[in-house]
Formats: C-alpha cells, sequence, structure tokens
C-alpha cells in the first residue's frame, strides 16, 4: 500500500520517500563502519552517526546493520563480552579478540581449513575465523 501527502500542490510518494530516507540512513552507517578499522559496536556507530543525522534513533541503526550483514556488505564479530561488533571489510581474513584489553585485530592469513571442508565435498562461500586469547601487548603488561 502506498501513502500519499500534498506537498505544495504535488503528491509525493511517502514510500518512497521513506525508502530514500532510510537508503541514505544505510549509507551512511556503512560508509562509517567502511571509514574505520575498529570493529566498532552498535553504541559507538550510533554516536558517530548521530553527528551527522541528529535524529536517528537507536533502533534505526540495529535495522540497518541488520539488513547490511544480510546483504553480504558488513560482517559481525562476537566478542567474549556478549558484544557483537561490526567489519565493513568482508574479504577473506580472521580476527583476533583480546580477552583482556577487548581490541579486535584483522588477521590476514590463509586458512587450510575452506580447502579441507571443500575436499568433503562443501562449496564454501565465505569463512569466519575467529580466535579468543591475551595480545601481544598485554602479553607484555602480564610479564612486567
Amino acid at each position: 500500500m502506498e501513502y500519499y501527502m500534498e506537498n505544495g500542490g504535488g503528491q509525493v510518494n511517502r514510500t518512497e520517500e521513506k525508502a530514500k530516507r532510510s537508503s541514505q540512513q544505510r549509507r551512511l552507517i556503512y560508509e562509517t563502519l567502511a571509514s574505520t578499522t575498529a570493529h566498532p559496536d552498535v553504541e559507538s556507530i550510533f554516536a558517530e552517526v548521530r553527528k551527522k543525522l541528529p535524529d536517528i534513533g537507536i533502533a534505526t541503526v540495529y535495522r540497518n546493520l541488520r539488513r547490511l550483514v544480510a546483504d553480504g556488505l558488513v560482517n559481525t564479530l562476537e566478542t567474549t563480552k556478549d558484544c557483537v561488533h561490526y567489519d565493513a571489510d568482508v574479504s577473506n581474513h580472521a580476527h583476533f579478540v583480546c580477552e583482556k584489553c577487548g581490541k579486535i585485530k584483522d588477521l590476514f592469513i590463509a586458512s587450510p581449513m575452506s580447502d579441507a571442508v571443500e575436499q568433503l565435498g562443501y562449496e564454501v562461500k565465505r569463512e569466519k575465523l575467529i580466535f579468543y586469547g591475551v595480545c601481544p601487548e598485554c602479553g607484555r603488561r602480564n610479564e612486567n
């Protein structure tokens, strides 16, 4: 169903207007995420987006992030603190989550797991590999 409203003598399709606003919001959310390697959580993304769109709500950010993930433009990263982080770099790479400082680092290493799985007859489209442990910086701090 389409809704119309009068706008200075002409009709404006509210469905199209809403879709345009949504796509602008989604584009800004994606650009915000793509401009960092910090793997932010939703609260951090929301805070950055609000600087440019003060009226945006947190539910809109969640909804658009879900859509970006579903469209394959963004990956999710689960941490040990029950918090989801987001990554706009969807190239094949792994992540390391430090259980002490919480930093998430990209690891551009080849994974032999995909080859092994494909040898079993499966077709691998993407893989998601997350290592959890202690980063080198936190490891050095513990030695001192």
